[in-house]
């Protein structure tokens, strides 16, 4: 909601999905490299645009915006369906990622997990209806 006016203030380019709709936005295409080890991949389910950013460099680190929450009294967990255009469709973008190799998974909403992540995602995932 902010990112444009960030950009501004800081004479930075933003880079976003261009289902986003940010005027002004620089589109990245989906699963290839951005600057460095960096690529996205996208969270299709989720809010319109929302993408993981995965850095695979010293065990894997992936964030993934609000596709899922860390926070509260809710713990680690999906991001509510009243948010996604598609829970169902989120969670099996979700399931996606556990191709990749990550220790570490930092997320918009609450505290990251520094370690085990991926073996967390996939419990999660293995418990979801």
């Amino acid at each position: 909601r902010e990112a444009s006016r960030y950009a501004r203030q800081f004479d930075v380019p933003l880079y976003a999905r261009a289902e986003t709709g940010i005027l002004g936005a620089l589109h990245f295409p989906e699963n290839e490299p951005l600057k460095g080890d960096l690529r996205t991949i996208a969270l299709e389910g989720a809010a319109p645009g929302e993408c993981a950013i995965y850095d695979g460099r010293e065990g894997g680190t992936l964030v993934v915006g609000d596709a899922l929450i860390n926070m509260g009294a809710a713990g680690f967990t999906f991001l509510p369906g009243k948010y996604c255009s598609n829970q169902k469709q989120m969670k099996k973008s979700l399931r996606n990622l556990l191709t990749l190799s990550f220790e570490r998974l930092l997320f918009a909403h609450g505290s990251p997990l520094m370690s085990d992540a991926r073996a967390r995602l996939r419990a999660i995932l293995d418990g979801a209806p």
